[in-house]
């Protein structure tokens, strides 16, 4: 909230004033003071309103604002004698801007103040200052501010109060829109894994609520920009309010009120203020029942993940040849501390990921797992780091000899530091996968406190570690290992293909994320790389040689700039060119899905990321076959795709409102229904039996139950 303020903030161009008046018009709205009585009478309460008239297409806010803006505020001069009371809010309105929502009001809003005067006032008049501030926004925010002044007779006491004739009927309708306690209503609230859940128990005779929607009295618990899906209950409704994706104070305590439309003329505003009773309940993945999501279970998740890891494509090579090294080791407590120093640098690299990732999520980004991957230069330098391995396996160089001469003989002298960096090294080029069991592990750990996130990575990075240790530390699993022969060189430079392969894909990511123009930069980057690695490649190269290879390799840090400052605006997956096919993908926003919702449809999103490894898998022999296409059009579900392959705040909010981190997820939302998560790894019969599950609910409309 503070980032995006400051951000709206930054597009003020000036502030705009006026001097003191019973009204002010600027360019984007009209302010007003207006009394609700003639006159005042000493010793009875009355009200005054700021009344604000916006021009089309402004707002202003309301208390608590929402995703950005800030609300409007007044600050009296009154003489002694008279009580002015705080701003009575009426129910705002909810207002999308991109992917942000915010609380507020346009068209004509009345922000009303009690004032009381004393039953000792004596004099024959009473004049109301007030200074008023308010932020009005468009495609840009306005701070305005201006003195209003109001002068209004007083009456003797004892008179009755006359009502304003041009106004009575705005107070009224203003108060009706305001929260009122109402003991008929029973309300209840329990914690859910991405919030909170508001049971709503309506009186006897009650119209069916068609839609319910909060309003926090605190800023900074719930997400604005969540849709709060309204279900039936057993006698009444259950109302879901999505947690914060980065809350400032636990949601321990709902306050606020809920405005519930029946179909009437007017809403029933009521106020609520319940603590949230602790059922942390997370649901499952893979099956329609709730499980709880404990930090032991999320141990387990993450530390399975991490070691099916070492099998993904970017990991498998590098570490099997380091594997195979074991062969040729006859030193035990060598190859011991050798992994004991490797599963250090995991843990570590780990660490620091975690720390990265938290830390900039506190500061207010929407990050998720993978979110190095989102940045084209670190892309392009991961591209880099395979083509050099990759390089080295194929056997066109030695990492020895291009370094200078004292520190390839301190690497040799202190083989412990080299064991650290291989483990930061697996972690590095391990960053674009993401195996089973990580996604739920991970988005339970970036909701968590710091402490029990970094056991969670901790976790991670044991399980990743844990086969290099075990081999390392038990020979008898290294009697399992082939003898070394020549077979081992020939093995070295097969694996280097595999890493070649990884290269051609990051360049495809890139080209994703900023057009064809990176990838020709990093064709570039590799091409000079390549040269100065076989300038390199001799140990008796002449002074001349390597400083031309040292200058090639500084020169190719040029068109790396040239992706670091590159910028464009990416089509999403689903775009196509000419007339849309009719299996074709449509784009995903939050608008869409509540459309649809609305519309009694159900809805399909597969988040994913061109960097992903598992979604490009899922995609190619799952999501986008003949066999799914048709499970899609007999089932009615209309399928979004999200695409994360570039940072999007709306996309990271929607998966951290799942309980996800990263990528794949994929939903089936259904009208009235908790959402529905499919496992990481698609099947056909997964995805084809989920799609023809119960579609025909979509239609239900929302009625309550009769109790039983």
């Amino acid at each position: 909230m503070l980032v995006l303020t400051m951000l709206i903030l930054s597009l003020f161009v000036g502030t705009s004033f006026a001097e003191p008046s019973y009204s002010i018009t600027t360019e984007h709205l009209t302010a007003q003071l207006v009394a609700e009585h003639s006159e005042l009478i000493p010793g009875k309460a009355s009200s005054v309103a700021l009344k604000l008239i916006h021009q089309p297409q402004w707002h202003s806010y309301w208390r608590t604002p929402g995703d950005s803006g800030l609300p409007t505020q007044i600050k009296w001069e009154v003489p002694t004698g008279v009580e002015m009371g705080g701003i009575q809010w009426p129910a705002p309105q909810r207002l999308p801007f991109g992917p942000l929502v915010n609380f507020g009001y346009d068209g004509e809003v009345w922000l009303i103040t009690e004032l009381r005067l004393s039953p000792d006032y004596d004099k024959p008049s009473v004049t109301l200052t007030g200074r008023a501030e308010w932020l009005v926004c468009s495609d840009v925010c306005i701070p305005e501010q201006g003195e209003l002044r109001l002068t209004l007779p007083v009456a003797p006491a004892g008179a009755s109060l006359t009502p304003n004739p041009a106004a009575t009927q705005e107070f009224e309708r203003t108060r009706a829109r305001l929260p009122r306690v109402a003991s008929e209503w029973v309300f209840s609230t329990t914690s859910t894994s991405v919030g909170s859940s508001l049971l709503i128990t309506p009186p006897a005779g009650q119209r069916p609520i068609q839609r319910a929607t909060f309003y926090p009295y605190d800023e900074g618990l719930i997400e604005p920009s969540a849709p709060q899906s309204l279900a039936p209950d057993g006698e009444g409704y259950r109302l879901e309010i999505v947690r914060a994706v980065q809350p400032l104070a636990p949601l321990n305590q709902l306050r606020g009120f809920v405005v519930l439309e029946d179909g009437g003329d007017t809403p029933t505003v009521l106020e609520i203020s319940a603590p949230v009773t602790d059922t942390h309940i997370l649901k499952s993945a893979t099956t329609e029942a709730t499980v709880p999501m404990s930090l032991v279970a999320a141990l387990l998740l993450a530390f399975g993940g991490g070691i099916i890891l070492n099998l993904m494509p970017c990991v498998f090579p590098v570490l099997s040849i380091k594997v195979l090294s074991f062969a040729r080791e006859t030193d035990q407590a060598r190859t011991r501390r050798h992994g004991l120093f490797y599963s250090v640098g995991v843990i570590a690299s780990f660490w620091l990921l975690a720390a990265l990732l938290l830390g900039l999520r506190a500061a207010g980004h929407e990050l998720g797992w993978g979110f190095q991957l989102q940045s084209p230069l670190i892309v392009a330098s991961l591209a880099l780091l395979f083509f050099v391995l990759a390089l080295n396996l194929s056997g066109l160089f030695e990492f020895g000899s291009f370094l200078p001469s004292a520190l390839a003989s301190a690497n040799a002298r202190h083989p412990d530091v080299d064991a650290l960096l291989t483990g930061g090294l697996a972690v590095a080029i391990a960053s674009p996968c993401t195996g089973p069991f990580m996604a739920a592990a991970l988005g339970y750990a970036i909701t968590q406190p710091g402490w029990t996130s970094f056991a969670v990575f901790t976790s991670l990075g044991l399980g990743m570690a844990l086969p290099y240790f075990l081999l390392a530390w038990f020979p008898r699993g290294r009697r399992l290992l082939p003898r070394p022969g020549a077979w081992m060189q020939q093995l070295r430079q097969f694996l280097a293909f595999p890493l070649f392969a990884t290269v051609i894909w990051l360049a495809w990511v890139l080209g994703m994320q900023a057009g064809v123009s990176t990838v020709i930069d990093l064709l570039l980057a590799l091409w000079l790389i390549a040269l100065s690695l076989w300038l390199f490649r001799g140990s008796r190269a002449s002074k001349l040689v390597r400083l031309a290879a040292w200058g090639l390799a500084l020169i190719a840090l040029v068109p790396m700039a040239g992706i670091a400052v590159s910028v464009k605006d990416p089509q999403p997956e689903s775009a196509t060119l000419g007339a849309p096919e009719a299996n074709a993908w449509d784009a995903y926003s939050q608008a869409r899905v509540e459309q649809l919702m609305a519309e009694g449809k159900t809805v399909f999103v597969d988040f994913t990321a061109a960097w992903c490894v598992t979604c490009q898998v899922n995609k190619k022999l799952v999501l986008e076959t003949e066999e799914i296409d048709r499970a899609f059009a007999e089932s009615g579900i209309v399928k979004l795709r999200a695409d994360w392959t570039n940072r999007d705040p709306a996309i990271t909010r929607a998966l951290t409102q799942l309980g996800r981190s990263g990528v794949p997820v994929y939903l089936i939302q259904r009208p009235g229904q908790p959402p529905e998560l499919l496992p990481e790894l698609l099947t056909k019969t997964t995805l084809r039996n989920a799609l023809m599950r119960d579609h025909e609910q979509s239609t239900a409309s929302i009625q309550p139950r009769s109790g039983q």
